[in-house]
């Protein structure tokens, strides 16, 4: 009887859509040197939103249980 190898790959996982939008918010924040007082706190405001939101998945609150 023959015998066979099975391979799989491994691809990267994807990140969550909330990861991408705290590293997308923080990727602004640290752009907007030349903006005024209002926008940079605006957009820090805009951080902790998605920062908070990602703190409340369930996935995050397991891996901070550890």
């Amino acid at each position: 009887m023959a015998s066979f190898h099975i391979r799989s790959i491994s691809l990267p996982s994807r990140s969550h859509p909330l990861t991408v939008s705290v590293l997308e918010q923080l990727d602004k924040l640290k752009a907007s040197q030349s903006s005024s007082l209002g926008h940079k706190l605006a957009g820090l405001k805009e951080l902790y939103e998605c920062f908070n939101d990602f703190l409340q998945l369930s996935l995050t609150q397991q891996t901070l249980s550890q």
